[in-house]
């Protein structure tokens, strides 16, 4: 028979195993943000297809009517009432939902996926929405205020985009983007072409979304898209129910203000 001689204890200590413990909490940490990780990857990727396929729907469109292109007004010939989508607001409304209302134009080129209009990150609702059983509403994109239209209230003498050919600068002219929840009201996205070439006038006159590491993707009437993040502080805002955005304020030298509105309307 073989006996033992030491006291030395054949178990772990509390010092081995509180090191145990952190290293699984640690693991346990690291797996989580890597989820986090992949699925704000997954989203960002997602949106940028809704932009494209958006693009290529809304580039068709003006192919099979005459060059005239969707805008925030809607339609063909560029003379519907009806806007591009319901406006959005914070109240339990089924407008707000209504996979119909952004359908209108694109249902010929993308059938019933009203999803493709809403980026898989924006879930926001307001509380009472929420309590309503929502998860979130119909739209995450708007229309630049110039494309579409004869005139627009922003801008001052730049152009409107109502036909393919009118945009002189295509690949530098968005057409599509993302905007924040508290400012997505109507269906257009307003900047300030003219305060862009003289920054220290520069307007934020409605704010983009910032869904993606504090930016947001743009299709532009060439049908590229871009992904681009915001350099000032006045963009990147928290989304609070109800509202909580300034909307049409003073933002000199805002390299934000003046990338959106170098990017809205071109001089000819």
């Amino acid at each position: 028979m073989v006996t033992s001689t030491g006291s030395r204890s054949l178990g772990f200590s509390r010092t081995d195993l509180l090191s145990v413990v952190a290293c699984i909490g640690l693991l346990f940490l690291l797996v989580l943000a890597s989820g986090s990780a992949t699925r704000t990857g997954t989203e960002t990727v997602a949106c940028q297809n809704n932009h494209r396929r958006i693009a290529e729907a809304w580039l068709a469109h003006a192919d099979d009517n005459d060059g005239f292109v969707i805008g925030h007004n809607g339609g063909s010939g560029g003379n519907a009432s009806f806007p591009w989508g319901e406006s959005l607001w914070w109240e339990v409304d089924s407008r707000f939902t209504n996979n119909s209302s952004v359908l209108v134009h694109f249902r010929r080129y993308i059938g019933d996926e009203a999803s493709i209009f809403r980026c898989p990150t924006d879930r926001f609702v307001d509380p009472k929405q929420r309590v309503a059983g929502w998860r979130y509403r119909v739209r995450s994109y708007s229309i630049n205020a110039h494309v579409g239209v004869r005139q627009t209230d922003w801008g001052g003498t730049f152009p409107t985009y109502r036909r393919l050919q009118d945009f002189n600068a295509p690949a530098d002219t968005f057409v599509f983007m993302e905007e924040h929840p508290g400012s997505i009201n109507d269906s257009a996205f307003a900047t300030d072409p003219a305060g862009a070439r003289n920054p220290p006038s520069v307007r934020l006159i409605d704010v983009p979304a910032s869904f993606h590491s504090r930016g947001a993707h743009f299709g532009f009437a060439d049908g590229h898209v871009e992904l681009h993040r915001w350099l000032g502080t006045r963009v990147p805002q928290r989304v609070v129910g109800g509202g909580g955005v300034s909307l049409l304020v003073s933002a000199p030298n805002d390299p934000d203000a003046v990338w959106l509105g170098l990017r809205a309307a071109h001089l000819r």
